[in-house]
């Protein structure tokens, strides 16, 4: 079965949120179902990873 969010929140290359304006939303990331995306699982994998080491180089 395909499961997306479709109209989801935007995230950017860096999966970094955007607000209605385009502008990123500090600290605030997402990957997945949750983003506005196709749904692809890989596409989920590579961002959630992607997600995953932003926050971390925040938290240092």
């Amino acid at each position: 079965a395909i499961h997306m969010t479709k109209g989801g929140v935007v995230a950017d290359e860096n999966t970094q949120v955007l607000n209605n304006k385009g502008e990123k939303v500090k600290g605030l990331y997402a990957a997945g179902e949750v983003t506005n995306t196709s749904a692809a699982y890989s596409a989920a994998v590579v961002f959630g990873r992607i997600a995953g080491e932003k926050v971390a180089s925040e938290i240092k």
